[in-house]
Order: C-alpha cells, then sequence, then structure tokens
C-alpha cells in the first residue's frame, strides 16, 4: 500500500525542512564534542552509550505518542517557561552530580556520544528533507 505524500517513511524525522535553530544545535553539538574530546581520554564504551541514550530519546520515543505530547507541551510554553524548565533540568542534574559520585571521563564521554547522536540525527533529518522538498 502506497504511503501518502505528506508522510516520511520513518516517523522519526520530521516532514519539513530542518530550520535554523536544529542547524545550530548540531553545530552546537559537534563543537562541545570535540572540546570535550580535546580535553578528555577517550572512552568508546560511554561514547556509545551516550549516543544510544539520546539516539533513542529523540528517535522512537521522541516519535511515540508520548514524545511527541511532550514536544507539543514543551512548544506551546511562553520562552520565560521554556528557560525555566531548562534551568531546572540542569540544576536537577548539577545536584545529583553532588550527591552521586559521578566519574568526570565517563559523564564527559556520554556527553560527547550524545552530541554525535544529535549531529547524526540532523544529517539524517537533512537527507530525508533533501530527498522530500
Amino acid at each position: 500500500m502506497d504511503e501518502p505524500a505528506n508522510k516520511t517513511r520513518h516517523s522519526w524525522v520530521p516532514d519539513r525542512p530542518i530550520r535554523r535553530r536544529e542547524l545550530l544545535s548540531a553545530v552546537s553539538a559537534a563543537l562541545l564534542a570535540g572540546w570535550t574530546l580535546s580535553r578528555t581520554p577517550l572512552l568508546w564504551e560511554w561514547v556509545a552509550v551516550g549516543f544510544l541514550a539520546v539516539g533513542i530519546a529523540i528517535g522512537p520515543i521522541g516519535g511515540s505518542r508520548a514524545g511527541k505530547r511532550v514536544g507539543a507541551w514543551f512548544r506551546a510554553l511562553e520562552m520565560q517557561s521554556r528557560a525555566a524548565c531548562i534551568i531546572i533540568a540542569f540544576v536537577a542534574i548539577q545536584s545529583l552530580a553532588l550527591v552521586v559520585d559521578i566519574p568526570p571521563d565517563p559523564a564527559l564521554n556520554g556527553t560527547v556520544g550524545g552530541a554525535f547522536a544529535i549531529v547524526g540525527y540532523t544529517i539524517l533529518h537533512g537527507i530525508y528533507s533533501w530527498r522530500r522538498h
């Protein structure tokens, strides 16, 4: 059965051109990864963990019904409320890091993996967008 013309075969990738802020996010992620790798030993297993965690979050989970609802809720917030959510999440993560002794090298390498996932997802989105539009 043919798919409707307005849908992509992969529901994880939006059926629209990439936005500037998404490109900026990918470029920022690439710069973060490069800067982090220049300052910490490379631990591929932790890079893989970060890549998978973020990849699953922005792919299958983000494309799920619940993920779309959370995304719609977040986009409906005013800018100040979005900023408050981000700041609260940042403070919660930093507070957890103070309570739980997290070794820096695995945490930083996991961040690099997450950054790689963001860059990869943006590239995939660009390929599908370019082929579609």
